[in-house]
């Protein structure tokens, strides 16, 4: 059975450190099975494999520190979840629509860029998840086309074509911010910001 969380026992360390749910803001949840522990994020992609021994954070001076264990050595899990994002493409593919972006909007006039942020701007500040779950299905229908594209950010994740993904995890009970990031050269709606 898979269970969620780490929660650090005396025979695990003789350090002072914290138990670990989440990952900091890098979106990745922490899992257990057998014993070992690992981490999911929203995408359901295994970002830290059921291999570890524990996850534990330090806090010190405001700032905290997230580790990964295994085989007695500490290692550092914001930085195993960067590689793991990169191995995976993560970067690659928000790379790929900013430079998408850019070429498409370099033929849009100011209007035409205006008329495009017009179908998102509505929704900036506080909405419920209905509301939201309404936004990214009008994101997923814009970006199917040859476009502009918009990217969403949730917990450190970046959603470009798996938006039905992002829907999956939104509840449509519940309150959420929703922040609008413009492009600084042509100020298009480039990504939308969910808190």
């Amino acid at each position: 059975m898979i269970q969620f969380g780490c929660v650090i026992t005396e025979e695990m360390t003789e350090k002072v450190v914290n138990n670990v749910v989440t990952v900091g803001d890098t979106g990745v949840v922490i899992v257990s099975k057998d014993g070992k522990y690992g981490g999911i994020n929203a995408k359901k992609d295994l970002l830290l494999p059921v291999m570890f021994d524990y996850v534990y954070s330090i806090t010190s001076g405001g700032e905290t520190s997230y580790y990964i264990v295994y085989n007695d050595v500490d290692y550092s899990a914001v930085e195993y979840i960067d590689r793991m994002k990169e191995v995976l493409g993560y970067n690659k593919e928000e790379e790929d629509i900013d430079e998408l972006n850019a070429s498409i909007a370099e033929s849009m006039s100011e209007q035409e860029i205006q008329l495009f942020n017009v179908a998102f701007e509505s929704y900036a500040g506080e909405h419920s998840g209905s509301s939201l779950r309404t936004l990214i299905d009008i994101v997923k229908n814009s970006n199917s086309g040859e476009g502009l594209k918009v990217k969403f950010e949730r917990e450190g994740n970046v959603y470009v074509n798996d938006t039905g993904t992002l829907r999956d995890t939104i509840d449509v009970t519940a309150n959420y911010t929703i922040e609008l990031q413009y492009n600084e050269d042509k100020n298009f709606i480039e990504k939308i910001i969910i808190k």
